[in-house]
């Protein structure tokens, strides 16, 4: 029995690349934020949710009602879905926080850094990963929204492509640039596209606006551009 699960991220909120929200209380989304959650409502709308499962923490709750509602369905509250825990870097400013040296310590090593009163990566990664099995178990060849945070979602990632919580490090590419800067940003399809080529990644389908399958390939270190000839060029 396979089980199905759509991974989400929140959506946005004002703090949104300022702060270091972690698990902060009264972070929620702002009207972009909700504008974004009743489009994730649509798109998921003909998917056949068995159930929607969310974070504790307000914005995924938020994020998760507008899916819940358009499946008929209640938001389920799953505590493994949660932020890694940051401990006492929650809420302090991006800016605070820039050049200090046990949080870059512990961003070239997740995986064994522990910030003070926190969780260290795999310790995440591990509780995400026991309550995703167990929703497996629960719930058979059912197709289930969760709801969590971007830094967790990355976990999942990472465990189902057989990397290690450390790295190779996993991005999400942005068409807007949200203040993120764990993300990376290309604002239309043609740079999306370069900068997958660019990576070592050659496009087998681009089946929705924002899904891509790639295989890896050789870099293109030969000086052939990465962006697609265009016609009469």
């Amino acid at each position: 029995m396979t089980t199905t699960f759509f991974l989400v991220r929140h959506a946005a909120h004002g703090r949104l690349g300022r702060i270091l929200c972690g698990r902060m209380p009264g972070v929620t989304p702002g009207r972009e934020g909700k504008a974004q959650g009743e489009a994730l409502a649509a798109r998921l709308a003909g998917e056949g949710l068995a159930a929607v499962y969310a974070s504790p923490l307000e914005r995924a709750q938020e994020t998760a009602a507008p899916i819940a509602a358009r499946a008929g369905l209640a938001v389920g509250t799953l505590p493994a879905l949660n932020e890694i825990g940051f401990g006492a870097r929650a809420g302090q400013s991006f800016d605070a926080l820039h050049g200090d040296p046990a949080r870059a310590g512990w961003n070239q090593a997740r995986h064994v850094t522990r910030p003070p009163g926190g969780e260290t990566v795999l310790e995440a990664q591990g509780r995400v990963m026991r309550g995703l099995e167990d929703l497996g178990a629960r719930h058979g060849e059912a197709r289930l929204a969760l709801v969590s945070h971007a830094d967790v979602i990355k976990l999942v990632i990472a465990h189902a492509l057989g990397l290690g919580a450390d790295g190779p490090k996993l991005h999400f590419i942005e068409r807007r640039y949200a203040g993120d800067p764990t993300n990376r940003w290309a604002p239309n399809r043609a740079c999306t596209e370069a900068m997958l080529r660019a990576c070592g990644f050659r496009i087998e389908a681009h089946p929705e606006e924002e899904v891509y399958f790639c295989r890896r390939t050789a870099m293109p270190v030969d000086g052939r551009p990465v962006y697609p000839a265009q016609s009469g060029a």
